[in-house]
């Protein structure tokens, strides 16, 4: 072996050893960045040679460096994702209705109907005493002051919850939008797949973007080649190479008060299940609290 490919060889080993220090570096310096996806450096052995009748090997070089996630778990966690969201969601409507409610307490609805029901049946005993009639005709106006005043407390709860509903349209077309506009940028910068290498990055961007809107809706998704993510919902795309369909707010009176429902923008189909948290708190005002 002469000394030039000697002197190459350490050269190759440096490389290598040099790129996996930057990555095991950037590594640690993201390890406390949520989302973070640790890469990991792909090294390939270099064509060996005849020298003298021996093969010889010629070291290594660096192949590219990847993102270490499993897809499949990243699938089945965007999943869960949406059914945690939905049923977390659902309770903490339930929670707010009990509050409101406020049957653990002693002023409660039922205690009031309780109470009213004992003064007719004080009229029915003695219906001659004046008292008597008088207290049960207080106790009545009281109950139906206490019905009105939960409607309206329920009434309450659920504009507020209209409110969060447009909240959570506004963030799903805004992380839509993110995720069409990562795409090409990672594109690009993984040479359309070619460099054997993740734009980490941005990748790491675009995956905290789905796994949030994963959380708002039950997204499926498909990871191209060229390394472009399309994003559904049910049979209707969200984002599909340069296309976005948005979320699109409908408006309506129900019971009274104006609520705000849910359909995907170019099909106009409405918004349906009970996974991610929107569909929990739309479920939660019409079921829960307007049921």
């Amino acid at each position: 072996m002469s000394l030039f490919t000697t002197i190459r060889n350490a050269g190759h080993s440096l490389e290598v050893f040099s790129t996996g220090i930057q990555a095991a570096g950037n590594n640690i310096s993201n390890a406390s960045t949520p989302g973070y996806i640790r890469e990991r450096l792909n090294v390939s052995t270099n064509p060996p040679y005849y020298y003298g009748g021996v093969l010889l090997g010629t070291g290594s070089h660096v192949v590219g460096i990847r993102q270490q996630i499993d897809k499949y778990l990243e699938v089945r966690l965007h999943s869960a994702s949406s059914e945690a969201s939905g049923s977390d969601a659902r309770n903490l409507i339930y929670k707010q209705l009990e509050t409101t409610l406020g049957e653990l307490g002693t002023g409660d609805l039922s205690t009031s109907v309780n109470d009213f029901l004992a003064k007719l049946n004080d009229v029915a005993n003695q219906p001659e005493n004046p008292a008597n009639r008088y207290l049960a005709v207080q106790q009545g106006t009281q109950v139906a002051n206490s019905i009105v005043a939960l409607r309206n407390r329920v009434d309450d709860l659920r504009s507020a919850q209209t409110t969060k509903i447009n909240d959570l349209i506004t963030e799903a077309n805004q992380l839509i939008d993110q995720v069409r506009e990562l795409n090409p940028q990672i594109t690009q910068l993984e040479g359309a797949g070619m460099n054997l290498s993740d734009a980490g990055g941005l990748r790491t961007q675009r995956y905290e973007a789905l796994q949030r809107l994963s959380e708002i809706l039950p997204i499926q998704m498909n990871e191209h080649d060229n390394g472009t993510v399309d994003v559904f919902i049910g049979s209707n795309y969200l984002v599909l190479g340069d296309q976005v369909n948005h979320l699109e707010p409908t408006v309506s009176v129900d019971r009274g008060i104006q609520v705000t429902n849910v359909q995907i923008e170019n099909t106009h189909a409405p918004l349906t299940g009970t996974a991610g948290e929107l569909n929990g708190v739309l479920n939660g005002r019409d079921e829960i609290l307007g049921g």
